[in-house]
């Protein structure tokens, strides 16, 4: 019979399986995969449709000189769609366990607790930008990340065109949020990884922020005219943070539109 392992055995086997390989694989399969290639093309189609960059043609496809001076219904029909969302204002409800008092009171204190993390971390500002979101690009996604400084945690909305979900029967497995930054811009954050800045550097490099049931992991991806390469400190990948979180499931608020074929689309996806 297999023995129990203790959280410090576990612990270590995380970190022994998320590792450097193991986050360039995943940054790897996962961005070259063609749903997700088509999936991000159609979000740029949206973005250009939203801020109206388009031509007017004429009977022979040659684009007409100046802009459409035309209402944008893409942008106002977002815009309004997310604003009636907004006015519905939702409660947290939690189903007493038992019919005992106590479990009454343990889920009116837990509906409490809920409403003062999500007053606290400011949630209600998110909505309109989450509805934008899922109404354009057909998912929203929000992480709650660790916040040392408060006794509360932290809300961050996660940009669906970065974002990489792997989802399985509609539930989220895992997920992979790729952004590129410059390398200064991470040496200020992590000196203790990275080193002082070097304000001669102009590097640019891959961040790449994993989410599962166990852990969360920040690494960058060191890359030079869109290759990766070796670089500091001494390899092309390097991690930055890791936080076991100990929630024993993903700690990001995720939801996709249903859709026929189960890609990612968005309610204006044939608007072209």
């Amino acid at each position: 019979m297999s023995r129990v392992k203790t959280a410090k055995q576990l612990s270590k086997m995380a970190e022994n399986r998320i590792n450097e390989e193991y986050i360039l694989q995943q940054y790897e399969s996962t961005t070259t995969q063609e749903n997700f290639r088509q999936y991000k093309e159609r979000i740029t189609t949206l973005k250009r449709l939203y801020r109206g960059e388009w031509d007017d043609k004429y009977l022979d496809s040659s684009s007409m000189p100046g802009k459409p001076l035309i209402e944008n219904i893409v942008k106002r029909g977002i815009h309004d769609i997310a604003g009636l969302a907004c006015e519905a204002q939702a409660s947290q409800t939690f189903i007493p366990r038992t019919s005992k008092k106590e479990s009454y009171d343990d889920a009116q204190m837990r509906e409490s607790v809920c409403d003062t993390i999500f007053e606290v971390a400011e949630g209600r500002q998110l909505e309109r930008q989450l509805y934008m979101d899922i109404i354009g690009t057909g998912i929203m996604a929000v992480a709650v990340v660790e916040n040392k400084r408060s006794d509360y945690p932290q809300y961050v909305r996660l940009d669906p065109e970065r974002c990489y979900p792997d989802v399985f029967n509609g539930v989220l497995e895992d997920l992979l949020v790729v952004e590129t930054v410059k390398l200064r811009h991470l040496q200020r954050k992590y000196p203790d990884v990275l080193g002082d800045v070097d304000p001669t550097i102009d590097q640019d490099c891959t961040v790449v922020d994993y989410y599962d049931d166990y852990c969360v992991v920040k690494a960058l991806i060191i890359k030079k005219e869109g290759q990766i390469v070796p670089g500091l400190p001494t390899e092309s990948v390097v991690i930055l943070s890791r936080w076991e979180h100990g929630l024993d499931l993903i700690p990001v608020a995720f939801k996709k539109l249903v859709t026929l074929d189960s890609a990612f689309r968005g309610m204006y996806d044939q608007v072209e």
